[in-house]
């Protein structure tokens, strides 16, 4: 349990990880996407589940804030990040889960910062407070916060290798945490590559402007606060999958980009956790996706 724990701790700061570019301090854009997964059956449904199909569109809106300093090559910015998860089930069959969240929603409120020191080497720091459960408000369980400090090496701006410790604050659940990570990156006016394992690997070709197609993998998810049964306390979901799948991109004017990916699931998860235990861990057979992204590029 301890290991799956944090895995989702992690993926908390996945969004800061990959968005770690050594000329831009780390600056994300503003991003608005939509993602559609098809209805699988589980892969090993309990008694009763046989015909239990379960579903997910979501969609996420990230907003950055005015920088908050930038000076000397130290930059401190914010954002905003605001998503919403659909779960659809569908079946022939009374299912005996005791409690089926289908709208999860999470807002929360970030800080990134870059600090120059000698050389190729930089101090990152990352701090993220919000609300995530099946119905937002104002409740301290609903709440989770972190923050973390990363030292790292870039012998060239294409490369970053680093790691650190982070802490992290979910529903009442402290955890602190030491990892690496790699992230590396190249662009030239027709190829853009960008591994940042196991969150966002991917291979764009420009074959003439403004058009560009591409491989992708990528990993999300999520832990959500549930409320809406009066005979569960302490329920959380943990929600996770991973995607491969083709690309393509279309830049109408250089601020302007819309993104469409459309491929399949390779691992899909939900878990019914109790405050520290596992109570249901349902994971789905592959099925299709589908994601639209329209963002501006800064």
């Amino acid at each position: 349990m301890r290991k799956s724990l944090l895995g989702f701790a992690l993926l908390f700061f996945a969004p800061a990880l990959v968005a770690q570019n050594p000329p831009r301090g780390g600056r994300f854009s503003p991003a608005l996407s939509h993602e559609v997964i098809a209805s699988s059956r589980l892969d090993n449904p309990a008694l009763g589940e046989e015909d239990l199909k379960i579903g997910v569109s979501k969609t996420a809106l990230r907003m950055p804030g005015p920088p908050l300093f930038v000076r000397a090559g130290t930059v401190i910015t914010q954002y905003l990040s605001y998503e919403d998860l659909d779960i659809d089930y569908s079946r022939n069959l009374a299912s005996p889960v005791p409690v089926e969240p289908d709208h999860l929603t999470g807002l929360a409120y970030g800080l990134n910062m870059v600090f120059p020191l000698r050389k190729a080497w930089r101090v990152v720091g990352m701090a993220r407070t919000g609300l995530y459960a099946d119905k937002i408000g104002l409740r301290s369980e609903d709440l989770k916060t972190g923050g973390g400090l990363f030292c790292v090496w870039s012998p060239r701006p294409q490369i970053s290798l680093g790691g650190g410790l982070s802490y992290t604050y979910e529903f009442g659940d402290p955890r602190l945490l030491a990892f690496p990570f790699i992230k590396l990156q190249s662009a030239s006016e027709r190829w853009q590559f960008d591994f940042t394992p196991p969150y966002n690997v991917s291979l764009w070709y420009r074959p003439k402007r403004p058009l560009s197609v591409g491989l992708l993998s990528q990993v999300d998810g999520g832990r959500y606060r549930l409320h809406n049964s009066s005979q569960l306390t302490d329920y959380s979901l943990n929600y996770s999958r991973t995607v491969v799948g083709l690309g393509l991109r279309y830049n109408p004017m250089d601020v302007l980009q819309l993104q469409v990916d459309a491929g399949t699931t390779v691992r899909r998860k939900f878990r019914l956790v109790q405050g520290t235990d596992i109570i249901r861990n349902n994971e789905l057979k592959n099925a299709p996706y589908l994601r639209i992204t329209l963002s501006l590029k800064r």
